[in-house]
């Protein structure tokens, strides 16, 4: 089999392929790509096991039969130079012939190439139907999908299709702090159990156009989701497990007392400004006469700004704290708003549109506050005296008195230890049986990436094997016809 592409499409091919070709992995097969012909056209392929990709070319030609199967470093390369230029890929046993035209000049070199059996069986087509503002709604999801390893039923845009109408498809994405969902969506997705997409780097591929078709497939194997979009297809594994109930954490807005509106304007300017707000974490919002101000703390130095571009606070006057990088997060999705009862509730934002996002808020409680140096002298005295008596008692040394702040200290790194046990203690059992179960299923997951990379050893020892057979064999002939000469 012999083809010769263009280097443009050859580089747009490239482009996207590596979103799924790992940078580094113990399965040779998987840094490379499969051209075949389906159909009269010429595919190139590519999987990580979990994601297949194909994309289909226009303007390739295709001589003869077959496959060729070629490293992804190598086609890489083989994609620079100026788009008119054709690059020939020509299968010759397990080796590859390569005319790259370079300048007006052929240069011709070979490269290692991979037997046809050795690539992984990517599982049967998939129906796909119009999915209009799927593509859209998922990539203003994703980044509020969590991306804690151990949390893999977050770790995904989970579609639900439980709502009423026609247009009955809500996407959700959540990290346990802060969600978002957008409703109002009509899209091919039959379980009413709905499916959990994972987040890939592939259909956050600016590359990719928005206009798509999507189609999902469960077997006893576990989902499988399609989308299609030109010239790819993209199939990969659905995220198994069950999503948590997300529709009991978004609050209603009746009794909300406090609003705050942000202009576009204002909203581009926070996208600076909260970032150089002194503190790490926390910012502060307050609603005082109509206005909103930002607030930065860190230790005794704070820092206010008001927002000055047409920002208004609708209520009696408030002050919340919350994670700064959410909240730029939720200003760049298209979220204008914060509805809420009080600075320790639930804010909710609402677009206007079915899209809707709940943030947790931060507890602040300010710096410690200095203690009168005449009740720290008493206090120290009543503990001595406490603590000489206890010795007396237990005929003990008395210990040396801690100082107030080296105490407090000490209570804060007890806190800090005892905080992961507590709140291991807080999670109800189906939470910590959930937990337990996405633990055992990722090392599943690796204990089915090791058996991968046996497998592809014993069928590299298989091919070692039978070249040399097919070595003895060619000896043994040759010698055959050595003694059947006669002198």
């Amino acid at each position: 089999m012999k083809i010769t592409l263009t280097k443009a499409e050859l580089r747009n091919a490239v482009a996207g392929l590596a979103k799924i070709i790992p940078s580094k992995t113990g399965i040779a097969v998987l840094g490379c790509v499969r051209f075949y012909v389906e159909g009269g056209d010429l595919k190139a392929q590519a999987t990580d096991l979990d994601q297949t990709l194909v994309f289909t070319f226009d303007c390739a030609e295709c001589e003869g039969q077959g496959e060729i199967i070629a490293g992804f470093p190598m086609l890489r390369e083989l994609s620079k130079g100026a788009g008119t230029d054709t690059v020939s890929l020509e299968q010759d046993g397990d080796k590859v012939m390569v005319t790259n035209i370079v300048g007006g000049h052929a240069v011709t070199s070979t490269a290692e190439g991979m037997e046809a059996r050795d690539w992984p069986e990517s599982g049967a087509e998939i129906e796909v139907g119009e999915a209009k503002d799927f593509l859209n709604a998922y990539r203003r999801m994703a980044p509020f999908a969590s991306v804690d390893e151990t949390r893999r039923t977050l770790q995904c845009v989970y579609v639900d299709v439980s709502g009423d109408g026609e247009r009955n498809a809500t996407l959700v994405a959540t990290d346990g702090k802060r969600l978002c969902c957008c409703n109002s969506l009509k899209l091919p997705v039959d379980d009413e159990n709905g499916v959990m997409v994972p987040v890939t780097k592939f259909l956050l591929w600016n590359g990719l156009a928005e206009d798509v078709m999507l189609g999902v497939s469960k077997t006893k194997a576990g989902g499988r989701v399609c989308v299609r979009s030109g010239n790819w297809t993209y199939r990969v594994k659905a995220v198994d497990g069950m999503y948590p109930n997300w529709r009991q954490v978004v609050p209603v807005k009746d009794g909300m007392a406090h609003t705050l509106t942000f202009t576009d304007a204002d909203a581009e300017a926070m996208a600076k400004i909260v970032p150089a707000l002194p503190g790490k974490e926390a910012v502060g919002l307050e609603g005082c006469d109509g206005g909103i101000t930002l607030r930065g703390q860190d230790g005794d130095r704070q820092v206010r700004v008001p927002l000055t571009a047409g920002s208004a606070y609708a209520g009696t006057g408030c002050s919340v704290t919350v994670n700064r990088q959410y909240l730029l997060d939720m200003l760049r999705a298209g979220f204008r708003n914060f509805m809420f009862a009080d600075g320790h509730s639930p804010l909710l934002s609402d677009d206007g549109k079915g899209a809707k996002h709940v943030l947790m808020p931060l507890r602040y409680d300010g710096p410690p506050r200095p203690q009168p140096a005449a009740a720290t002298s008493a206090a120290a005295a009543q503990q001595d005296q406490a603590q000489a008596d206890n010795a007396t008692d237990n005929n003990t040394k008395p210990t040396a008195t801690v100082p107030p702040a080296e105490k407090e200290t000490q209570q804060m790194k007890q806190e800090q230890t005892t905080t992961p046990q507590q709140q291991q203690q807080e999670m109800t059992a189906l939470e910590r049986l959930q937990a337990a179960y996405d633990v055992a299923k990722a090392k599943v997951r690796d204990a089915q990436s090791a058996l991968a990379e046996v497998a592809a050893a014993i069928r590299d020892a298989v091919k070692e094997e039978r070249k040399r057979n097919d070595e003895v064999a060619a000896v043994r002939a040759g010698l055959a016809k050595l003694q059947s000469i006669k002198v």
